[in-house]
């Protein structure tokens, strides 16, 4: 059975001393799962940044990012991955993905500029990472071969090309990226990107 809350609004703050600033928003297990956290549970994330009147995206007609989706980061949260009935968070483990890095917008057209996208991804422990790019429609197009990663940043490249090689055409692009640590312990982050040639 699936759960779906909609409209849960919560206070936030924003990190600005880190190199790589961040927000926190607060909502409470009760507030997600009032019958009680169900074993094995998973929660989709998905947000648009606004500041309650309009929506903090620059509209000038020449930035090509103000036509992207107003949905820039999406993630799926593992709650319970080794389906006690208890959240992971938790636990005492500290394994995650910190962040992911890449652009929001690169041009596999062979022409020696931004022909690749540079995806770089923080782990808080050594952990063999995986990619799998999905187009819009949700059909997988391209998944990475295995990568193995110390703690800290390390950088894979995608090409723009599906699994035959084949350039794919411009669009919206969702990657999947999951690290698994030596524990078998997961974490999950999803990234849009757009091709455009």
């Amino acid at each position: 059975s699936s759960l779906t809350a909609s409209g849960i609004s919560a206070n936030s703050k924003t990190d600005f001393s880190s190199n790589v600033p961040g927000t926190e928003i607060s909502v409470r297990w009760d507030t997600l799962f009032p019958f009680g956290f169900p074993t094995g549970a998973k929660i989709a994330v998905f947000c648009s940044l606004a500041d309650g009147t309009a929506l903090a995206l620059d509209s000038a007609p020449d930035n090509f990012s103000s036509s992207l989706p107003l949905v820039d980061t999406c993630t799926v949260i593992n709650c319970d991955s080794n389906s006690d009935g208890a959240p992971d968070r938790l636990s005492s483990s500290n394994f995650d993905i910190s962040y992911v890095r890449m652009a929001k917008i690169f041009s596999p057209n062979s022409d020696g500029i931004n022909d690749d996208l540079n995806i770089t991804v923080a782990l808080t422990q050594s952990a063999d990472i995986d990619i799998k790019v999905y187009g819009i429609e949700g059909k997988k197009v391209w998944q990475s071969t295995g990568h193995s990663a110390e703690a800290g940043e390390t950088t894979m490249t995608w090409n723009g090309r599906d699994f035959s090689g084949a350039m794919l055409k411009n669009g919206i692009y969702i990657l999947n990226i999951r690290a698994v640590n030596s524990s078998g312990e997961e974490g999950y982050k999803n990234k849009a990107v757009a091709i455009v040639k």
